[in-house]
């Protein structure tokens, strides 16, 4: 992450920064996979402290990874996850969908900004427990709506003031 002080000034004209999204590696022992959340988080807090508005993203890779992640994060406060990574690999996407309702159940959302697509059946079966606000990139944006496909709570990237 390097030093994250010397991102505030340039994040300072958006009104909300989402912690960093670090990787959690299947083979990366346990004290690295903690690393990589606290590492995280500690950017938020400096980002905090200047006054930015900050949204933690939440990043798991099995079921041991849970409590380490939702460690720290304020029940009924808005969170963001990421689906990009899990698209196309089919064990990745098995763990998201599986992790996804964990961390609902534990954290109570009261929002969940979605970098990626809301099209897995998960997301549906949890739409009553939370508000799931999809952000597409420009590109898949500008095609749902091509096609028609735009659905409630759906933004693209960059476009949102």
């Amino acid at each position: 992450i390097g030093s994250p002080a010397k991102y505030a000034l340039t994040f300072a004209p958006y009104r909300v920064v989402l912690t960093p999204d670090l990787t959690i590696g299947e083979a990366m022992p346990p004290w690295q996979r903690a690393r990589a959340v606290a590492l995280s988080r500690m950017a938020g807090v400096v980002w905090q402290e200047r006054g930015l508005t900050v949204v933690p993203t939440l990043r798991w890779r099995t079921k041991h990874d849970y409590d380490n992640v939702a460690s720290g994060i304020p029940t009924h406060s808005i969170v963001a996850v990421a689906t990009y990574g899990s698209r196309r690999d089919p064990e990745l996407r098995t763990e998201f969908e599986r992790g996804l309702p964990a961390m609902v159940e534990r954290l109570e959302p009261s929002a969940v900004l979605v970098f990626g697509s809301t099209k897995a059946r998960v997301f549906t079966q949890l739409a009553g427990r939370t508000e799931f606000i999809e952000y597409l990139p420009p590109m898949a944006a500008r095609r749902d709506a091509r096609l028609g496909k735009t659905i409630p709570g759906q933004h693209s990237l960059f476009e949102v003031a």
